[in-house]
């Protein structure tokens, strides 16, 4: 009896430590950044960048960056790896927490470059959800 009762407190400790947490690309999914302003100033342009987490973990850390993309000869666009990172970030953002960060694009690097699509952004942020270890990295962006 003793027996029985110890081996099914050992069944249910090794079951409860086999969890599954990873995370579903659907929860990432859930992971949203919006541009909610656009300013026009005599330096540059000013974005406004909306983070919303409803993804049922804590973003533990990230960066959120905004690019131009580059045309192609046949109407299509390509990623720039030239990114302005978002400035008034934080650490530790909860499920259900939103964030407005910001992101300064000088007119230096964009006036005359015919070469890169002004009128569609790209938005994405790279991160840790929950521990800041390898197998919780995430990245993931678009287009506007």
């Amino acid at each position: 009896m003793i027996k029985s009762k110890l081996l099914s407190l050992l069944i249910i400790l090794v079951l409860s430590g086999c969890q599954n947490d990873e995370i579903s690309v659907a929860q990432l999914d859930n992971i949203k950044l919006e541009i909610v302003n656009k300013t026009n100033q005599p330096e540059g342009v000013s974005y406004s960048i909306k983070l919303t987490n409803e993804s049922g973990h804590v973003i533990k850390q990230n960066n959120i960056y905004l690019s131009f993309p580059l045309k192609t000869q046949d109407n299509g666009i390509l990623g720039n790896t030239f990114k302005i990172e978002a400035t008034g970030n934080k650490l530790n953002i909860k499920d259900n927490e939103e964030l407005i960060v910001n992101v300064f694009a000088l007119k230096k690097g964009y006036e005359g470059n015919s070469n890169l699509d002004l009128d569609h952004p790209y938005v994405e942020i790279k991160g840790y959800i929950d521990e800041m270890k390898g197998e919780n990295m995430f990245h993931t962006g678009h287009g506007t």
